[in-house]
């Protein structure tokens, strides 16, 4: 009989029901629980019965293109067998022939199915997926002294390793961190996020060894879909993850392809000092602040010097310059020159990481390589379609570009896909600030600074919306308070200086593009913040000048060159079109105009 022909029907032995497709198994009508391993065990030998099936078959059936220990299948073989009412000394359903297999021995008859099966977590009887939103919280560690880092550590790493699986979107380590610092339980969180799993666990040191527990959840109802337990060396990290990860696919998947089997289980890693470098690496970076990218750089460093081929540590510092380009004032061009050493050096180990396809394309779009950036998003998003930060990030990239609908649609899905996350929503306020949706834009940009207060683009650019809203106040104060919490960053400075001058200030404005243009290194930190203050004055020769020195220099936010609507009034000017030809960039058409109240001035 082949595989498909088994799968139609179900099977009763004794007081035993076993329904394949379904992933089902009963006695007496009460479900027996067993792993999804469990059931591709029992149906392998069943498929077989009465017949030898060797170990090896076993292993390539159950484990297809990958490579485990043989005590992984001595382990299933007891729990199906406890799970059977077997022992060693009755076996009544699996006879072991030691040195050459095993044989599955009951009589069982087979039976048509009734109707369509429905398994609890699928949504159709064909479907492969059994839980189609996770959400993996941060582990609890206890007595880990100086491994405290395996806390957000491990957690990104069973994150970035859910998330290869097909179907599957697992919320990313920055949201479920944020719900769980408020105190809300596993079930809470798993609710608040709209997940239908949910997965918690701890850490202990004991010595030289790692105890880890881990708990997978249904948050419908709260019920234990399964709990393990696992011993290890404190140097053997990688395969405590690798054993969750396995046993968390089991559960979420029927089966993965040899492609899918063999994404899911790549780490790159093969030095175990390395990747307890690169988990220490992630758990500074998820900080987001400037001491914990600084501190991030130097393991992922340190995991690089000690094994130089370990593509996700190359990945690793590729996002940590990628985030410096944008939220500091260093310099753009030489944080975006670094991103993409390290993203090409990782994607030269592993030409589908989905990390460093993102790192690369994002940095091409900060460097406005427009068709690279372009073909990297759209890989990007082919390897991992449900990772936030890549939905977000080529949001950025086609508004910036001009395709304004398609900009709006991408922040949408990126906020969909991190809903509990303020960055997502601020980044959603500020697409719809650009295409001119200026009421629209005012939720989500509430919304952001009511998860975090401290985002400085969420005031900065709510005060650019209460502009064109005719809240005068309020635009300053949002502005002057982006200026506070983004630690006198200049760009903030150059959006007050701008309302200012639209507001007739014209005196407090022009105090504000001195102070830009004579700081140090202005040409490279602060020529988008002056451009964006003399648009305030709908002064020509100076915003262009400052926009060109801007472009030249990369400046963070003169990629939005064209689709920032205080430059609306430069659109008709011989200079600013020969710049947007220079660097290809697009002028689109935006659904509303800036505020009719700039033009007092021009």
């Amino acid at each position: 009989m082949s595989q498909n022909d088994f799968d139609n029907w179900i099977y009763r032995f004794g007081d035993f029901e076993f329904d394949p497709r379904g992933y089902s198994l009963t006695r007496c009508g009460e479900p027996v629980m067993l792993r999804p391993k469990g059931f591709q065990l029992l149906r392998e030998l069943m498929l077989h019965a009465g017949d030898l099936v060797d170990k090896d078959s076993i292993m390539d059936a159950v484990w297809p293109n990958i490579t485990v220990g043989e005590n992984n299948l001595t382990v299933l073989m007891a729990n199906l067998r406890k799970a059977l009412g077997d022992s060693g000394g009755n076996q009544r359903h699996i006879i072991t022939l030691p040195g050459r297999g095993y044989r599955f021995a009951a009589d069982f008859t087979r039976h048509e199915r009734a109707g369509p099966h429905r398994t609890p977590w699928a949504s159709n009887a064909e479907a492969t997926v059994l839980a189609e939103k996770l959400a993996i919280l941060p582990f609890v560690g206890y007595d880990l002294d100086d491994m405290v880092y395996l806390e957000a550590g491990l957690t990104d790493a069973l994150t970035r390793r859910a998330s290869r699986l097909p179907h599957v979107i697992v919320y990313p380590v920055s949201t479920t961190q944020e719900l769980s610092e408020e105190g809300l339980g596993a079930i809470a969180i798993g609710r608040k996020l709209g997940a239908d799993a949910v997965l918690s666990g701890s850490i202990r040191k004991d010595r030289d060894l790692l105890r880890v527990r881990v708990q997978l959840q249904r948050v419908d109802d709260g019920a234990s879909f399964w709990a393990d337990e696992w011993d290890d060396t404190i140097d053997n990290v990688f395969a405590l993850e690798d054993a969750i990860a396995e046993r968390l696919a089991d559960a979420l998947t029927r089966e993965l392809s040899g492609s899918e089997a063999r994404k899911f289980h790549a780490t790159n890693a093969a030095n175990p000092a390395a990747y307890q470098s690169y988990l220490r690496g992630r758990a500074m970076w998820y900080r987001r602040t400037s001491d914990g990218i600084d501190s991030a750089i130097r393991e992922f460093e340190s995991a690089i010097d000690l094994d130089p081929s370990f593509a996700m540590a190359h990945a690793g510092l590729a996002d940590c310059f990628s985030m410096k380009a944008m939220h500091t004032i260093s310099s753009q061009a030489d944080m975006v020159g670094l991103a993409k050493k390290h993203s090409e050096r990782a994607l030269s180990l592993d030409s589908d990481l989905p990390e460093a396809t993102t790192s690369l394309a994002f940095a091409h779009f900060l460097d406005l390589r427009w068709r690279d950036a372009g073909q990297l998003f759209e890989k990007a998003i082919r390897l991992d379609p449900n990772n936030s930060l890549t939905v977000q990030w080529y949001a950025d990239f086609l508004t910036a570009y001009g395709r304004l609908s398609d900009g709006i649609a991408a922040a949408r899905r990126s906020a969909e896909l991190n809903p509990a996350s303020a960055v997502p929503n601020e980044n959603l306020g500020f697409v719809l600030y650009l295409a001119g949706c200026y009421e629209e834009a005012v939720a989500p940009l509430v919304q952001s600074l009511e998860l975090d207060p401290y985002l400085p683009l969420a005031h900065g650019v709510l005060g650019l919306v209460y502009l064109e809203l005719d809240h005068c106040d309020d635009a300053i104060f949002e502005c002057e308070r982006a200026i506070e919490v983004s630690g006198e960053n200049p760009f903030y400075r150059g959006l007050l200086g701008y309302v200012h001058g639209v507001l007739g200030d014209e005196e407090s404005c022009r105090t504000i593009a001195k102070g830009l243009v004579e700081s140090e290194q202005a040409e490279l930190k602060a020529a988008d913040a002056a451009a964006i203050c003399y648009a305030g004055l709908h002064d020509v020769e100076k915003t262009l000048t400052w926009l060109e020195t801007a472009v030249s220099n990369r400046c963070t936010w003169s990629t939005y060159l064209t689709v920032f609507p205080q430059f609306d009034f430069l659109h008709n000017e011989e200079r600013f079109q020969r710049l947007c030809d220079r660097y290809g960039f697009t002028v689109p058409v935006r659904r509303h105009g800036p505020s009719e109240r700039s033009n007092v001035l021009g």
